[in-house]
């Protein structure tokens, strides 16, 4: 049986593979630990894999290019009881694997994150980018979103067991494998731990295939998806709020702020917000329900909500009676008009705002109906 399996994605690291793998298991064989060390060749153009082979890893290939797609063919092969992933280009140092083995396998952890943020050296070593701006944001990012306290989300060395990688689902192909994992362990009942581990800086011939504005994009990309929250709950509700505020302030007649009237205009903004506030509401709504459908997210207050027998109901009459209202002040200035009243625009902003809302909210309960939550 494989105690340990060592994965490691590479891609045209031919310059340090070879003694990565010497010196991982020089270290693996000092824990006495039975273990396999996988190399997944993600279409590499050198000689990575023969070198790679030579030192004694096992070899497989992955054809489809990216960090992701190399690391989840390595966790599908992997055998091991606990996998600890490690990037190819001699940045991480083999001999802090002891410590994610002890964190493992004598404290119990499911999932240890290394930091090169901890280890106060390492951390000098990085680059002003990314030590002082980039991972720094995204890691602040990440923790502000999922509620974590990590110091280094992006790092790629990593541990895992086998029984916590069968608690997640992992997809993603490329740079944001890394903060697809760190999500969904945070959101799964999985003890993790966090450990200082040294850093190395690239080795000259070997180059990099981080590319830092896109990359640093897709991971922030890939947070808001799993963070509706964020992306949608909070922004929706401003809006709501203060487009409801200026139409109740300016429903009736225009008021001052410091002595600068405000009339329709501002009334018109606020109806637009309003609206727009509803809608990204709604999306919030959606995006819970089809994270949960994906089993991405776990059953919480608003998907007990949605799950109600009869929402798609009460939703349409919610909407047809703030429709009917809107539909009935409508009715009202129709009459001003033929007597060639026009002068009613308040009264119209406000019968369209409702109208417009009450048509929204119908449409986006049949959405949720669709859906198929109840």
């Amino acid at each position: 049986m494989v105690e340990v399996s060592i994965v490691i994605p590479c891609l045209n690291e031919e310059k340090t593979i070879r003694n990565l793998i010497k010196d991982t298991k020089k270290i693996l064989e000092k824990e006495g630990l039975s273990y396999e060390i996988i190399v997944v060749n993600n279409n590499s153009t050198d000689n990575s894999e023969k070198e790679a082979k030579k030192a004694g890893a096992k070899v497989i290939f992955e054809e489809k290019r990216g960090y992701g797609n190399a690391l989840l063919r390595g966790l599908r092969d992997a055998k091991g009881k606990y996998i600890i992933m490690m990037d190819a280009d001699g940045q991480h140092d083999p001999r802090d694997i002891p410590k994610f083995l002890e964190q493992m396998i004598n404290k119990g952890y499911e999932f240890v994150n290394g930091s090169r943020f901890k280890d106060k050296t390492s951390s000098k070593k990085m680059s002003f980018l990314h030590r002082y701006i980039g991972n720094p944001i995204l890691t602040f990012l990440f923790n502000l979103f999922f509620k974590t306290k990590f110091s280094d989300v992006h790092c790629g060395f990593k541990a895992i067991s086998r029984n916590a990688l069968k608690k997640i689902n992992l997809n993603s192909g490329g740079m944001e494998f890394a903060s697809e994992i760190m999500a969904k362990v945070s959101k799964e009942k999985i003890k993790i731990k966090e450990i200082p581990v040294r850093y190395n800086p690239r080795h000259k011939d070997s180059e990099s295939k981080l590319r830092t504005f896109r990359d640093g994009w897709r991971h922030l990309r890939f947070m808001l998806l799993l963070a509706p929250d964020w992306l949608f709950l909070l922004p929706g509700t401003f809006f709501l709020l203060f487009g409801l505020f200026l139409m109740l302030l300016l429903v009736r007649k225009e008021v001052f702020l410091f002595s600068m009237p405000l009339d329709i205009h501002p009334l018109i903004i606020g109806s637009f917000l309003f609206i727009l506030g509803l809608q990204i509401l709604f999306f919030w709504i959606f995006s819970k329900a089809y994270l949960y459908s994906k089993q991405i997210i776990e059953e919480n207050f608003t998907i007990r909500i949605l799950k109600k027998k009869g929402v798609v109901e009460i939703g349409s009459l919610i909407g047809f009676l703030i429709f009917l209202n809107g539909f009935m002040l409508l009715s009202i200035l129709y009459n001003f008009w033929i007597k060639g009243e026009l002068h009613h625009v308040r009264l119209m902003i406000v019968s369209m705002t409702l109208i417009t809302s009450g048509l929204q909210i119908i449409f986006s309960s049949w959405m949720i109906g669709i859906m198929g939550l109840e």
